[in-house]
């Protein structure tokens, strides 16, 4: 029985320190995740966008075509690997054509420039501590320098300008799909240069951040790390519940203490969501930390060979080596492309990415990979590849098919976290359950605290208080951020700087409700004004929309703009809740009575009892 009692209070132990090590970050993967799932509406909100139909491959690409564009603009073809992508760039779609070599050539004349400015510098400095005399001699001789060096720059630039282009060099081009001709400089709307790198758009900045993207290098990581502890938090919170799981899931003590209330809707609510958040324990930890499995299964399964860990889980990407003797004829991409859609089955709700490796080479293979944008069911990825020498399939996998691999697994486990095995429906399903794991995350926070609201914890009572304070804080005060954020995205006009103001003005709310909390420390409050604000920010932004771009929700539909539609009605729901919880909201007070304190009674004795006691 003490063995028991010691097993439950180590596994509550573990529970609860994984739990609330993880709240913060947690909470921001789940509040986040669950809006990224409807980050392409959002952007097409942003952006007034309308609609588009699923399916890229409704374009015939001319591959043939865009080599030929390639190989017109001087680059070398023979034995090149090229990639081609749809890419949608400010409401049209292009053609992505590239090849990676290596890093390019022709920057070591800037080297040697350097080494000379050095050395020039070193003889100036002796020549300065000799005397005024050859100082003099030293001015007049920068001078010839001077001149010489810029003989020499302008020579150098022009030798730049000649080896700029590298023939043989790495391939990035966008091309037209009506004309096949490259874009050199696309531009969005406004003029500017698109940036790569960080998000510029509302939707997809939400989705980097409910995996921390915006910590370079680190932030997948921590991530992954994150879904790691959830993991144990939820294996132990079973553990320590499963004796009473099924009891405790329908008691719901109202008139009882304020720990009680929080501790059954914790495990309550947390019973509800169970499977939804073990899939994302499971599927998170694995994409945070992917590069990791990889690592470790290459090195112990795979004996350290990359190339049969591809075969296993991307054959569609596997290299193939080069025979070294070039095609006299090849087959038409064209027709084998053709020829894919029969093959594999395909209808128009595919996109498709193309692969070609050793081009013009006699052991050259073409690669078709598909992926189902509707989400039908786990198996909904298919790719052929083809023999360029003789037009043979060496190998293929049909949709729809039962085989089970290691891709198939991989491809399952994505559309299991971001959810698209399903409809919109599904998505709004996930998007419910996360805001459902969000309360779970907040209600054992809260039981956290007030178990430590008593004698026992008096002296660590401040420390509790303001560590409580910074955790809903920052939790709460995600939400009317978000709201604001999204109100900045039709206020601020369009500019080269636009998102990276809006991405400031986000943080330095964030931050500033966090702090506000930490300096009133009363949960009620926090709460209360934080589901305030959410609420008036969240009514203002599809007037904000209305005002900056008359697409008024009404008018929305009629217009074709079903996302902004939607998004400004979500917006105005969610709004009007919120706002009404912080007005109607009371503060919990707890409704156990308290025992009123007992007072001990005299001990009396029998009157016979005491008369036979003074008579002896």
């Amino acid at each position: 029985m003490a063995k028991d009692k010691r097993n439950y209070n180590v596994f509550l132990n573990v529970h609860t320190v994984s739990g609330i090590i993880i709240t913060i970050g947690l909470f921001i993967c789940f509040f986040a995740g669950g809006i990224a799932l409807f980050y392409k509406n959002i952007n097409n909100w942003e952006k007034n966008l309308v609609q588009k139909t699923v399916g890229h491959n409704a374009y015939n690409i001319d591959y043939e075509k865009a080599l030929e564009t390639v190989k017109k603009s001087g680059y070398t073809m023979q034995d090149r690997n090229f990639d081609f992508a749809i890419k949608t760039i400010e409401k049209k779609d292009y053609l992505s054509v590239s090849s990676r070599v290596g890093s390019p050539r022709g920057r070591r004349p800037e080297a040697g420039k350097s080494k000379n400015k050095k050395n020039e510098v070193k003889n100036v400095t002796k020549k300065n501590d000799k005397s005024l005399n050859s100082l003099q001699n030293t001015s007049k001789q920068k001078l010839k320098e001077s001149d010489k060096n810029n003989s020499q720059n302008l020579e150098l630039k022009k030798k730049k300008a000649e080896e700029s282009f590298n023939p043989k060099g790495n391939i990035a081009m966008i091309l037209d799909l009506n004309t096949y001709q490259p874009l050199k400089d696309i531009k969005n709307e406004n003029g500017e240069r698109r940036k790569h790198g960080k998000p510029q758009e509302l939707g997809t900045f939400i989705y980097h951040l409910h995996y921390f993207d915006q910590l370079p290098t680190v932030g997948v990581y921590i991530s992954g790390v994150l879904s790691l502890f959830f993991l144990v938090a939820l294996i132990t919170g079973v553990i320590v519940h499963w004796k009473k799981l099924i009891e405790n899931f329908f008691t719901f003590r109202l008139k009882n203490s304020i720990k009680l209330l929080w501790t059954d809707a914790h495990t309550a609510l947390g019973v509800i969501g169970l499977p939804f958040q073990f899939i994302f324990a499971v599927t998170g930890s694995f994409f945070g930390l992917a590069s990791l499995f990889i690592i470790l299964n290459t090195l112990v399964i795979y004996e350290g060979d990359q190339q049969k860990l591809i075969a296993a889980v991307a054959p569609a990407f596997i290299n193939v080596e080069k025979a070294g003797e070039p095609l006299k004829s090849k087959e038409s991409l064209n027709l084998l492309a053709l020829k894919a859609n029969d093959e594999l089955h395909l209808n128009n709700h595919y996109t498709l990415t193309a692969k070609i490796l050793n081009y013009n080479d006699k052991n050259g293979r073409f690669i078709l990979n598909y992926r189902d944008n509707v989400g039908k069911n786990f198996y909904g990825n298919a790719y052929i590849m083809y023999n360029l020498s003789n037009g043979s399939i060496v190998s293929k996998k049909v949709i729809d098919s039962q085989g089970w691999d290691f891709a198939t697994s991989l491809e399952t486990m994505r559309k299991l976290h971001f959810g698209t095995y399903g409809g919109y429906f599904l998505r709004l399903v996930y998007f419910l359950l996360s805001l459902l794991t969000c309360f779970v995350i907040l209600s054992g926070v809260m039981i956290w605290l007030e178990v430590r609201n008593n004698k026992k914890y008096a002296k660590k009572l401040k420390f509790n208080r303001n560590v409580g304070a910074i955790f809903i804080g920052n939790c709460m005060g995600l939400f009317p951020a978000i709201a604001y954020f999204f109100c900045l995205a039709k206020i601020i006009p369009q500019s080269p700087d636009r998102f990276g103001i809006m991405e400031q003005s986000f943080y330095m709310f964030w931050f500033g409700f966090t702090l506000y909390s930490y300096w009133v420390k009363d949960l009620h409050t926090i709460n209360k004004h934080a589901l305030f604000m959410a609420g008036v920010l969240g009514i203002s932004v599809p007037i904000c929309n209305g005002i900056s771009t008359a697409n008024w929700f009404w008018l929305s539909l009629n217009r074709g703009l079903i996302d902004s539609f939607f998004v400004d009605l979500a917006w105005l729901i969610t709004g009007i809740i919120s706002l009404s919880i912080s007005l109607f909201a009371k503060r919990l007070v707890s409704k156990r009575k308290k025992k009123a304190p007992q007072t001990r009674k005299p001990i009396t004795q029998p009157q016979e009892e005491i008369t036979l006691i003074i008579n002896n």
